[in-house]
């Protein structure tokens, strides 16, 4: 997915957040783009110990941030996705999946433990949170990924 959102780009010269950085995306992003930091909330090994929903940074920091399964984390995700469209310079990419587990989005009333603490179970109609904040939103579901990304 990485690949084909970058399809022309120069990554080199581009900046990147990575929120709760994945040790795997890690060593991949580093080397890929020309800035690289990490942020997360308590994550020891962070570049930036910052809260999603109030970020520190300059409006239009990072050409490119990525924060994969942390949005069903958050309990103001509205105001987490305006934070990461406000330190996204104009054109700027972000790439926020959440895991869908139901038709609907469920709001929970605290964290869940038996739900890996999530404040939320995303739904199909997640995506439509991203709409108020992007002139652009795609879906990238596993069914649209080539054949040789699954492998059993």
């Amino acid at each position: 997915v990485i690949n084909q959102v970058l399809t022309g780009m120069d990554s080199s010269v581009l900046k990147m957040l990575h929120f709760a950085p994945e040790p795997f995306f890690r060593e991949i992003f580093s080397r890929r783009f020309g800035q690289y930091q990490t942020a997360d909330l308590n994550m020891h090994d962070v570049d930036h110990h910052v809260d999603l929903q109030k970020l520190p940074f300059e409006d239009q920091t990072y050409d490119f941030v990525f924060a994969s399964h942390v949005l069903e984390h958050i309990p103001d995700d509205a105001k987490a996705i305006r934070e990461i469209r406000r330190i996204l310079k104009p054109n700027g990419i972000a790439i926020l999946p959440v895991p869908l587990v139901a038709e609907k989005t469920v709001e929970y009333p605290e964290p869940n433990p038996h739900d890996s603490y999530h404040i939320r179970a995303p739904g199909f109609d997640y995506f439509d949170r991203y709409k108020p904040y992007f002139s652009k939103v795609d879906k990238i579901s596993s069914e649209s990924m080539p054949g040789r990304c699954f492998r059993s």
